[in-house]
């Protein structure tokens, strides 16, 4: 595990509320997210979803596929499809640079690495606030108010598949 990979996801990673408000009818849930950039955007994934956070690694490009899957990379020695984030949003694509990682995603026993332009925090989010009367499409899991934005929660299944379905903005 990588150095920026323990500081996001270090000590505190028990998922549910502590064992002394366990039984308390009144605490709410919470889901565990991290949040991204993308585009100067927040998006955020379901923690249980990422495996690890890397920089930049070499890309070994492919043909003839979407235009968001970038390549493959090498992770100490597995193979690794990469998707670009802004490419798979639909927002303006953008030269990488020393912010830019790689969210590594654990999804049905595959590993896909999602390319963003930054990785911010890990929040929990309160299940009830999760604003899923908002999700319109496949690729939204919720909505949730963020100050003056909003963090709009992704489907990691939909980042990391090919579909042409409308790409979500979080001003939407």
């Amino acid at each position: 595990m990588t150095q920026m990979t323990q500081d996001l996801l270090s000590a505190d990673l028990e998922l549910g509320p502590p064992a002394d408000q366990a039984a308390r009818a009144d605490v709410v849930p919470k889901i565990r997210h991290l949040v991204f950039d993308v585009g100067g955007k927040p998006f955020g994934i379901e923690l249980r979803h990422v495996r690890e956070i890397v920089g930049m690694q070499p890309i070994t490009p492919l043909h003839d596929v979407a235009k968001y899957i970038r390549g493959l990379m090498n992770l100490r020695g597995h193979v690794v499809p990469l998707v670009d984030a802004s490419l798979r949003l639909d927002l303006e694509a953008r030269d990488y640079d020393e912010r830019t990682c790689i969210i590594v995603l654990s999804l049905d026993q595959h590993e896909v690495g999602l390319i963003v332009d930054r990785v911010q925090r890990v929040v929990d989010l309160p299940a009830t606030e999760v604003d899923t009367d908002r999700t319109r499409a496949d690729y939204l899991r919720g909505v949730h108010p963020d100050g003056d934005s909003a963090i709009v929660c992704l489907d990691p299944h939909w980042l990391a598949t090919a579909s042409s379905a409308r790409a979500p903005q979080p001003n939407d």
